[in-house]
């Protein structure tokens, strides 16, 4: 069932942004965290994040699309993402812009480490530490 759930938020975000006008010819995905989804557009250098459930910590090293960290112009996360881990977005030097939802609690050290390009981010008043 929980299966069944992921592949639908998965099929939402990227109907979501096909209809907002965005395509995926170039795309790579993968795991997050449990429960957690991204989605990684190399045309428009977009990563989305869907699921429940928080993203998880990482090293410098390990973060999943850390081989597109330099690609990466925008990230949205979606609704039902409880925290941002330690290292999520480090080393994403040509980040602009980043959409954090007010589901969003916790944000990790070093979340943002190295983001030269991101002059300014909204945090939600949900996040507490």
């Amino acid at each position: 069932m929980k299966n069944c759930h992921l592949k639908f938020l998965l099929l939402v975000a990227l109907l979501f942004t096909v209809a907002t006008g965005n395509t995926y010819a170039e795309t790579d995905n993968g795991t997050c965290g449990e429960n957690v989804h991204w989605v990684f557009d190399s045309d428009n250098g977009s990563l989305l994040i869907v699921g429940n459930g928080a993203i998880a910590d990482y090293t410098r090293e390990s973060v999943p699309w850390n081989a597109y960290s330099s690609k990466i112009e925008s990230v949205t996360i979606y609704r039902g993402i409880t925290r941002i881990g330690r290292y999520a977005f480090w080393k994403c030097n040509n980040l602009k812009k980043i959409t954090v939802p007010p589901t969003v609690s916790t944000v990790g050290a070093d979340a943002f480490y190295n983001c030269r390009s991101l002059s300014s981010i909204d945090i939600p008043s949900s996040v507490h530490s």
